[in-house]
């Protein structure tokens, strides 16, 4: 039995394998159970031909594993003739069956083949297009590395201006500093010399001899014949010391002499006569 052919059931969407009961029509084609009662619910048409079947006997539903009873029975009395007869539908029936089985797959084996090739030729494409595809990358690539270089040799070019441009902001900025320090120094400097120059004046200053004698306090009186007399008393002569007389930022000068009264009275007398 297992090396027996199996029956599948003639509708494509079915396929399934026949093995215990099978609708068998008499145009030769075999359905399961379950697709022969959808297609004959409706019409007795078969569904792999198109053949009416309107005779109650062009549909059987046969035992595809007979009992040895029903093996002995069945065919008993019928003349040879009709046996042989009987045998040789059931062999066209397989023949036909086992032809079909074999076409449908020579049919589902020249669709494979060109599935296949048009899957090979599909992949051939899809082969050639990433090929193509990979060469317009690589081209990208080496543009890209290109590039690349390009930019690094760019970008060194400008870290060694922007080194030259910050050294020069450096000495720039120095530069400046020392500007905006030249005018303290310049103050500094000027301060320096008023306070030189001042120190020179106080030093000249000192160095140089009063402007006029000093009178000691115990100097002589004029004597009384003399007709000049000293405008202040001896006791009331203010002495200025060497310092006092350099405090003071000019000289002093003396306050006017008087003369007597009888010179004046002298010299109206001589006017007058």
């Amino acid at each position: 039995m297992d090396s027996e052919p199996t029956l599948r059931c003639n509708i494509l969407a079915c396929r399934r394998p026949v093995t215990a009961i099978a609708v068998i029509t008499s145009c030769s084609h075999v359905f399961c159970e379950p697709c022969a009662v959808a297609a004959f619910s409706a019409v007795l048409r078969c569904p792999a031909c198109e053949t009416l079947l309107p005779s109650p006997d062009d549909i059987t539903l046969a035992s595809l594993d007979p009992s040895e009873a029903y093996k002995s029975a069945v065919l008993a009395g019928l003349p040879p003739t009709v046996i042989h007869d009987i045998a040789g539908r059931a062999l066209g029936f397989w023949t036909y069956q086992l032809s079909q089985e074999c076409a449908y797959l020579a049919l589902m084996g020249s669709q494979s083949e060109s599935r296949a090739v048009d899957a090979a030729a599909a992949a051939s494409r899809r082969t050639e297009a990433a090929i193509e595809e990979q060469q317009v990358l690589y081209a990208k690539i080496r543009a890209l590395e290109v590039d690349r270089d390009a930019e690094r040799r760019r970008t060194a070019h400008l870290g060694e201006q922007l080194a030259q441009k910050s050294a020069q902001l450096a000495a720039m900025q120095l530069q400046l500093d020392a500007v905006r320090r030249r005018p303290s120094v310049l103050l500094q400097q000027q301060q320096q010399q008023q306070q030189q120059q001042q120190q020179q004046h106080l030093q000249h200053q000192q160095q140089q001899p009063p402007p006029w004698p000093i009178i000691a306090a115990t100097a002589p009186m004029d004597p009384p014949s003399s007709r000049m007399r000293h405008p202040f008393p001896p006791a009331a002569v203010a002495l200025p010391t060497p310092l006092s007389i350099h405090r003071l930022p000019h000289p002093v000068a003396p306050p006017p002499q008087r003369r007597h009264s009888h010179h004046r009275r002298r010299s109206t007398r001589a006017k007058s006569g």
